[in-house]
């Protein structure tokens, strides 16, 4: 009997040994412990251990902070459609960070979801890179405030004496050129704006402009010929005042009987040139969450130039020969501005289309330049007189002063985006010069005594431009 009892205990102590030996090898849902059902939004899974001797228990029940069915199909819904910026657009902002749905239609969510390409909207990106470079290339239709001149030729009624012909302010006197403006009209040009951006986010950038305006010609020629039997021809003079009485005169170039009968012409040229350039830098001061609102602050370098001139040409042949010249008067004027410039820029993007205001001032030296020469000498010879009918010694020679000058200029455009690459503009532009010199302003037509004495008369000149171009982003 003891050896009985001796032999089914030592049966039982091997079989729990290797029985023991076998469970630590299996797995912890082997050893008793039982997974939670597991949340969709993949909250952590605890385990609750059991007894290995007991029968399996039924799944423990949910907690109460278990997220509801609702909640759980949210989580698991659709993702959102690529917001065509490349998937470097959002990357670490989250899943549902939507570039375009914030940017496209110009709103912004409540905690704003911004990627690292915060350009204006619409920019394009590549690889989380905006456009850091553009070029703008525009055509210009220029006008300004013309030159004013004061009466240069002028012709008489048929009939009219020798000493009263050509005389200003008569009532058988006409104007035929001068007493008005000149260089008025619209003049084309061309216009290069370029700029570059120095981050992604572009709060930081240069930009800089370069534009030329086709020189403006206005000419003026008449001639007379009383040598021959004429029906057209008609009274030329220059009309002049006396510097000693103030006396309005006139300087005969055709008449029937003057010098027993004077043909002549007059011929009359005046030009202008514009020039403009700067570059400075430009600073982001506020803008909305998304980047479809700016404004900037401008700043830089400023540089303009107006060259303007004038030349009178006069020939008198009388029809004995005994009368054979040849006089001109040239007046030159040059302003050139350099300085430096701040102002503001506001851009507003929405979806392709685009605003651009840039108001600015520009405050620094014009340099005024006056070069006047005049010579008279025989008809196809060589001039023999320093001086024309304009000019004396009293006047002619090279001039020049530094004045104080400001520059208030407003540049707009307007523009939609075709490509990703290329913007369509159309634009305006006012600018203002407080002091300009030209040769309106030099022309003395006192002659005669200590006459003509050169004085500036800086006036003002303001100019206006409509652009149409298209901007380039690289």
């Amino acid at each position: 009997m003891r050896a009985t009892l001796m032999a089914v205990g030592l049966a039982a102590l091997v079989s729990g040994s290797a029985s023991a030996q076998y469970s630590s090898s299996r797995t912890p849902y082997a050893q008793g412990y039982r997974p939670r059902p597991r949340a969709a939004h993949e909250y952590p899974v605890h385990y609750q251990p059991a007894n290995p001797f007991d029968t399996p228990e039924a799944p423990l029940p949910e907690d109460v902070d278990a997220p509801r069915s609702d909640e759980a199909a949210a989580d698991t819904e659709a993702p959102l459609p690529d917001d065509g910026h490349g998937d470097d657009c959002c990357d670490g902002y989250g899943d549902d960070c939507d570039y375009a749905d914030y940017c496209d239609d110009g709103c912004c969510p409540s905690e704003p979801c911004a990627p690292p390409c915060s350009a204006p909207c619409g920019a394009p990106c590549d690889s989380g890179r905006c456009m850091s470079v553009w070029v703008n290339l525009d055509f210009m239709a220029l006008w300004l405030k013309g030159d004013k001149l004061p009466p240069l030729v002028t012709t008489s009624d048929p009939g009219t004496s020798a000493a009263n012909a050509g005389v200003n302010g008569l009532s058988t006197t006409h104007v035929l050129f001068g007493d008005g403006r000149v260089n008025r009209d619209f003049r084309a040009g061309g216009r290069v704006q370029t700029g570059m951006w120095f981050n992604p986010e572009q709060t930081v950038g240069i930009d800089g402009h370069y534009y030329q305006i086709a020189t403006a010609a206005q000419n003026f020629y008449s001639q007379a010929n009383y040598a021959t039997p004429d029906p057209y021809a008609h009274i030329l003079a220059i009309p002049t005042i006396n510097g000693a009485t103030g006396v309005q005169n006139a300087t005969l170039i055709a008449h029937p009987s003057a010098s027993g009968g004077l043909s002549g012409s007059v011929a009359a040229t005046s030009t202008s040139d514009i020039l403009s350039a700067g570059g400075g830098g430009r600073m982001q001061l506020w803008g909305d969450c998304c980047g479809c609102t700016r404004v900037y602050g401008t700043g830089g370098y400023r540089f303009f130039r107006l060259d303007e001139g004038l030349t009178l040409e006069t020939n008198s042949l009388s029809s004995q020969g005994t009368q054979r010249l040849a006089t001109y008067d040239r007046f030159l004027t040059s302003n050139q501005f350099q300085g430096g410039y701040f102002g503001t820029l506001a851009q507003v993007t929405r979806g392709p289309l685009w605003l651009w205001v840039a108001p600015q001032i520009a405050i620094g030296n014009m340099q005024q330049v006056a070069n006047i020469s005049g010579a008279t000498g025989p008809l196809y010879g060589t001039p023999t007189v320093g001086s024309g009918i304009l000019t004396r010694a009293s006047n002619i020679g090279h001039r020049w002063r530094d004045h104080f000058a400001y520059i208030p200029e407003i540049d707009m455009k307007i523009g939609y985006q075709i490509t990703p690459n290329f913007v369509a503009t159309l634009g305006y532009n006012f600018t203002f010069l407080s002091s300009v010199v030209r040769p309106g302003t030099v022309i003395n037509p006192a002659i005669g005594g200590t006459q003509p004495q050169f004085a500036y008369n800086a006036t003002s000149l303001w100019m206006q431009a409509a652009t149409a171009g298209f901007q380039l982003r690289f």
